[in-house]
């Protein structure tokens, strides 16, 4: 993806897809060219969306309009998939999710910009080098394995991390010890504190990686209600993966307060939200 959205770049198909789709990216101030981390964030997945983003020469306000955006949703071929396998119908999770992502991406564009954009966050955007003008191909794809190289080495430190912290979590069941003391948070998000165990998985492990475990807990006959399935996945699909996607995005220079907070919020409102227009999606009963 990285090599791709470079070769764009230096092809001047990426001027090209920027001014074409200018007008609807001006709503969340961003240039055209950010469609590219949308769509590759939509179908391939985070990692997806940071090596095009990486490509772009973005701002840091940019940086954590796309990034919050990002997170809501990504990677929606197999993450809407998996809650479908958990009782929630994969239509209302692919329209909670991108209609969730452009009104927050609309949210913190006007927030930022009204306080002067990149001077209300802290830190720098990590930005492309420039390349040398009129590259030859091979200065081109010199200029992008060094780019490359460093994200690269970069992702791979956060993820050795967090993966010897989650299986440090799994060996010692922190995700069961500390359900109980997490069930005011749960009611703030409005889930029942049956899920409790399905919403630390996805908050640690995402929905890719979780999937496993999701769908396996999920089908067990009895054990939870379809209704509080359905508030899960409408939560868990706004908000999950808070440490790893989090982590690779904040490297970037997207700020942490915008990229988290507002997520765990317009899950809670979300899923009321659903609750209150759809209650009969998901409720056999009804």
């Amino acid at each position: 993806m990285s090599f791709a959205v470079s070769l764009a770049d230096w092809l001047g198909i990426l001027a090209k897809i920027g001014t074409l789709l200018a007008p609807a990216m001006g709503i969340f101030h961003l240039p055209g060219e950010a469609a590219v981390v949308l769509v590759s964030g939509w179908l391939v997945g985070i990692y997806g969306a940071v090596a095009a983003m990486a490509i772009l020469h973005l701002s840091t306000a940019q940086v954590t309009v796309l990034a919050l955006m990002t997170l809501t949703a990504h990677n929606l071929p197999v993450e809407t998939t998996v809650q479908h396998r958990t009782g929630t119908p994969w239509w209302l999770n692919l329209i909670a999710r991108v209609g969730t992502s452009a009104v927050l991406g609309w949210i913190a564009a006007f927030a930022l910009h009204a306080a002067g954009g990149d001077s209300a966050l802290q830190g720098a955007a990590v930005t492309a080098a420039e390349a040398p003008a009129h590259a030859g191909f091979v200065a081109f794809l010199a200029h992008w394995a060094v780019s490359a190289g460093k994200l690269a080495a970069k992702v791979l430190v956060i993820l050795l991390a967090l993966m010897l912290l989650t299986e440090w979590m799994r060996a010692r069941d922190v995700y069961h010890r500390i359900a109980q003391p997490l069930r005011p948070l749960l009611a703030f998000m409005g889930l029942s504190a049956s899920v409790a165990f399905l919403w630390i998985t996805a908050m640690v492990l995402g929905l890719a990686y979780g999937s496993g475990l999701l769908m396996e807990e999920a089908r067990e006959p009895g054990r939870y209600r379809a209704v509080d399935l359905r508030d899960l996945n409408i939560s868990i699909g706004v908000c999950h993966s808070v440490l790893e996607d989090t982590a690779l995005l904040a490297s970037l220079g997207a700020s942490l307060f915008w990229i988290t907070l507002p997520r765990l919020i317009a899950a809670a409102l979300v899923v009321r939200a659903v609750r209150l227009c759809a209650p009969r999606i998901g409720d056999p009963a009804r």
